[in-house]
């Protein structure tokens, strides 16, 4: 048994990305982990209470403990560092950190040779404080040893560091993947947002296909875009709901839908629910965008163009089991792990 600590960007009671699955991972791999919830980097609002509430709840599992570090917006800064670091005292030793937020520098002290930083986003394209932001990815390019980035155009900044992808979790298992019949319908799994999709472009996209069923799983944060989605009579819209519901909702959809804009954010993103689609079988439906530059040729997109495409008119194609085989046995997290520990990182 290691003992890891993980320095998360989202919450553990909410959406889980890379840090909530690598924690989830490690766990199950029967090390010891504690994961730490994010400090609160923007002012309060109202709509934040809940949340904070939820922070106080005792959500610990096998293998993990969660806790929270409020940060100078709640608790002022140094009494909660002093907490964060209480907590850590009492956390077994040796430890290793993997840091995935660069402004938990601001509230911690890591090691620049043992603990490992590792970026999923290019993070001056999602955060108000851009240039604090850029003067620990210039401090981390410096400092630290162990750089982990989630797409080749990061190591523009990080020339030093190695690439993974983002991965599928490891209990999606292909051998057992019930069998679904698949429904004449388009699913978006994920968050809906300005930074990462043209609205715009989606509603003509649903528009132009009207005789298709939309579904759409996670938040949507464009107000305007959820007033159309509640208008249209091809458009479902489930809100948020656990992983294994949104990929059951995947094995049922015939397509799964990438639209995501090109900016300077996706030109660095790689989006976990492209082999999440492969493994549901759907057809995957995307935007091109420097995501699949240098991916397996064997992988197979149908690139799309928000605006014109028509799905009855596409002469599409599809990955099969081999490809399936591939992501499972190559993109898993625990085979991220394997590799990862063979290069003296965890």
């Amino acid at each position: 048994m290691k003992n890891y600590i993980i320095l998360g960007f989202g919450e553990w009671k909410g959406i889980w990305t890379n840090p909530q699955w690598m924690a989830h991972e490690l766990a199950n791999q029967n090390n010891n982990v504690l994961y730490i919830n994010p400090p609160a980097y923007r002012d309060l609002k109202i709509s934040d209470i809940a949340r904070l509430f939820q922070r106080f709840k005792k959500s610990d599992k096998k293998n993990i403990r969660i806790k929270s570090h409020l940060g100078q917006k709640f608790f002022p800064k140094e009494l909660n560092n002093q907490i964060t670091k209480r907590i850590i005292r009492n956390f077994p030793k040796p430890y290793k950190v993997i840091c995935f937020q660069p402004l938990w520098l601001d509230f911690m002290e890591l090691d620049f040779e043992r603990d490992v930083i590792f970026f999923t986003d290019d993070y001056t394209q999602v955060h108000k404080n851009e240039n604090r932001i850029t003067e620990l990815n210039n401090f981390i390019k410096k400092k630290f040893k162990k750089v982990i980035v989630t797409h080749k155009n990061l190591l523009n900044d990080f020339p030093e560091a190695i690439v993974e992808n983002n991965c599928i979790p490891s209990f999606i298992n292909l051998q057992k993947l019930q069998k679904f019949r698949k429904k004449d319908q388009v699913c978006f799994i994920g968050t809906i947002s300005d930074m990462k999709v043209d609205v715009k472009k989606l509603q003509s996209f649903i528009l132009n296909n009207s005789n298709k069923k939309f579904v759409f799983c996670g938040p949507i944060k464009n107000n305007k875009f959820l007033s159309f989605v509640e208008t249209q009579k091809n458009v479902e819209y489930k809100g948020l709901l656990s992983f294994e519901n949104a990929f059951k909702i995947s094995q049922e959809s015939k397509y799964g839908l990438m639209p995501f804009r090109k900016n300077e954010y996706t030109d660095s993103m790689f989006s976990m629910k492209f082999f999440e689609y492969i493994l549901a079988n759907c057809i995957v439906l995307s935007t091109k965008i420097k995501m699949f530059d240098g991916l397996d040729k064997n992988f197979k997109i149908n690139f799309i163009d928000l605006d014109e495409t028509i799905l009855g008119d596409l002469n599409y194609t599809k990955n099969d089991n081999s490809i399936r085989n591939k992501i499972i046995n190559e993109y898993s997290y625990a085979s991220r792990i394997k590799r990862l520990r063979l290069k003296g990182y965890l």
